[in-house]
């Protein structure tokens, strides 16, 4: 019934060509004006020093609720890697420290070893910079031959450590997918990944989200989240996923993904920053340089599918923010993809809205998302 009621929707639009009259620089301004763009950017050189064979990043504020099950998960697993985890506590003002100096003291007493591998925990402790921030401070020194990332209210399924290290170094891979789980209290649900094995082609595969993949040092050395942006974890579909790495797959369940009814991800349309997932957008457009990419068919169909994203995430704001959003998302098409066609039908009015400035119609067509 949802579908029938979006088709309608978007048939009678077909019939509303009202173009906007909005200048770019007026919406540049709106949105401005609103909601600051960030400057944190994605490039970066970090240190490559390899002791580990693998290093999992756990960024922590204020999660004296969730922080020992988190580490837990981990610790609990044998493993014959070599495993080093960099837990960052970003300035926690909660009990959060005092729970990650036990762990510390008791990790380094014990030495949980297998033959051959084991576990080492360093903490570090640093002023509030956020959760980018917080990543990018444990980044900056990379310790291990592939990187993991956890958050801190997340946890890892039983053996995921030895499967996805098996199989990474199994194929040479370069960014290992794995399976995962959401939880909310006592209801899971499993998000299984369709094909496993090395990939030719990782779009549809490869979830946005950092965790739940294991990447090669290689991936992260000129590579930072960008500090200061929500939505900070664009840049791995956008951009990382876009790079010519060996990219694998397994269907093993490999991570546990905490829904939080006032996190972000739940939060986020309601307040005035949700308009940073265009923000973010255009960043990673205006990196596209320096990173080598190419503004090609690729990111032409992910920058249609990311204006339905950056819509639906801001659907509770003002009627003028959305369509200066609009406005700006129109501007990029025009600057980087003058002249491109999409090739899934779906995506046509989307396109012809956004290539004629017809917000009213791009505005209908998107109610539901």
């Amino acid at each position: 019934m949802k579908q029938q009621v979006k088709k309608a929707i978007a048939m009678v639009s077909k019939f509303l060509p009202m173009q906007t009259k909005l200048s770019p620089r007026a919406a540049h301004d709106i949105l401005q004006n609103y909601s600051p763009k960030p400057i944190g950017v994605c490039w970066a050189n970090n240190k490559v020093a390899i002791d580990y064979d693998l290093q999992i990043i756990v960024p922590c504020y204020n999660v004296e609720k969730y922080i020992r099950q988190c580490l837990d998960s981990i610790l609990v697993q044998r493993t014959s890697y070599r495993v080093l985890i960099s837990i960052v506590n970003d300035g926690s003002t909660d009990g959060t420290a005092d729970i990650l100096q036990q762990v510390l003291a008791k990790t380094n007493a014990e030495k949980i070893m297998e033959v051959g591998g084991g576990y080492t925990v360093e903490l570090i402790t640093q002023e509030n910079k956020g959760f980018s921030g917080a990543r990018n401070t444990a980044l900056q020194v990379l310790k291990g031959m592939y990187i993991a990332f956890l958050d801190s209210d997340d946890v890892l399924a039983d053996g995921a450590v030895q499967k996805m290290l098996d199989a990474a170094f199994e194929c040479n891979a370069e960014i290992l997918q794995g399976s995962w789980y959401t939880f909310s209290g006592e209801k899971t649900e499993n998000h299984i990944i369709p094909k496993e094995g090395v990939l030719n082609d990782n779009q549809g595969i490869f979830s946005g989200y950092p965790w739940g993949k294991l990447y090669k040092y290689n991936v992260m050395e000129h590579f930072q989240f960008p500090e200061g942006f929500w939505f900070e974890d664009t840049p791995l579909s956008f951009m990382i996923a876009a790079m010519p790495y060996r990219c694998a797959a397994i269907k093993d369940i490999v991570y546990g993904y905490r829904f939080n009814p006032q996190g972000i991800t739940a939060t986020a349309r309601k307040k005035k920053r949700s308009v940073e997932s265009y923000w973010i957008t255009e960043a990673c457009l205006e990196e596209f340089p320096i990173f080598s990419l190419s503004y090609d068919q690729r990111a032409y169909e992910y920058l249609l599918r990311q204006s339905l994203q950056n819509e639906g995430r801001t659907r509770h704001q003002p009627y003028r923010i959305r369509k200066a959003q609009f406005v700006l998302t129109a501007e990029l098409m025009e600057r980087y993809f003058a002249g491109f066609k999409t090739r899934r039908p779906a995506m046509e009015w989307v396109e012809e809205a956004l290539r004629e400035r017809q917000f009213v119609r791009f505005d209908l067509g998107t109610l539901g998302i």
